[in-house]
């Protein structure tokens, strides 16, 4: 499975309305590196916790054919409550305001 071009774009612009973008990498070099240092990089964490939420409302991830937000009736919700609880994890980090 992986995340359709539309899903994708809908996800990248959560992440930049909630004012995230400067913390995501600008590659896969960059994003390796964050990974490994142990660092945060919000559009791999959301991609992450989507995945969560297939493997967990039982996607087949097996059919790697399908966007798993194409496949689920709450593509939007799985999005925003990512996307949210990635913007809780960066102010818990202090990487962004508490408040914005």
């Amino acid at each position: 499975m992986k995340i359709c071009q539309d899903h994708w774009d809908m996800l990248r612009a959560q992440i930049e309305n909630l004012g995230l973008m400067h913390l995501v990498a600008g590659n896969e070099a960059e994003l390796m590196e964050i990974i490994r240092g142990d660092g945060f990089e919000p559009l791999w964490m959301a991609n992450n916790l989507i995945w969560q939420n297939a493997l967990e409302s039982g996607i087949d991830e097996t059919d790697r054919r399908f966007c798993p937000l194409c496949e689920s009736d709450s593509a939007d919700q799985w999005i925003q409550g990512a996307t949210t609880d990635v913007l809780n994890e960066a102010r818990r980090r202090n990487l962004v305001p508490q408040i914005q």
